[in-house]
C-alpha cells in the first residue's frame, strides 16, 4: 500500500506493477477473443460446406428433372412408345472416351488439303 511517506521508487514500482497486471489481463482477453473467433470461423466453414452440399444436391435434382423431361420428350418423339427413364448420370472422366472417339473419327473423316 502507498503511504504519505512513500518514496518515488515505491510509487514507480506500484505503477509499473499495475501496468503489468493491466497489460497481462488485456493480452489474456485478446488471446481468448482470437480463440473464440477461430472457433466461430471453423464452425461457420463447416456450416457453409454442409449448406453448399445441400444446395448442390438441390441444383442437381432440378437439373436432373429438366434433363429427364428433355430425354423423355426425345424418346417419345423418336420411338412413339411408352418408356421409363431408369437413371441419369453426369459425364465423368471415365465416360469421356466416347466423346473423344467421336471427335477423332470426325476429324479423320475429313481430307486435309
Amino acid at each position: 500500500m502507498i503511504s504519505s511517506s512513500s518514496t518515488i521508487k515505491e510509487l514507480i514500482e506500484f505503477q509499473v506493477t499495475g501496468l503489468i497486471v493491466v497489460l497481462l489481463t488485456l493480452s489474456f482477453l485478446a488471446i481468448c477473443c482470437s480463440c473464440v473467433s477461430y472457433i466461430f470461423k471453423f464452425l461457420d466453414a463447416r456450416k457453409k460446406k454442409c449448406n453448399l452440399s445441400v444446395e448442390n444436391q438441390n441444383k442437381l435434382e432440378e437439373e436432373n428433372t429438366h434433363i429427364r423431361a428433355i430425354i423423355a420428350a426425345a424418346v417419345n418423339e423418336t420411338f412413339k412408345k411408352p418408356h421409363k427413364i431408369v437413371q441419369v448420370r453426369s459425364l465423368t472422366s471415365e465416360n469421356k472416351g466416347w466423346s473423344l472417339d467421336g471427335r477423332s473419327r470426325h476429324h479423320t473423316s475429313h481430307k486435309i488439303r
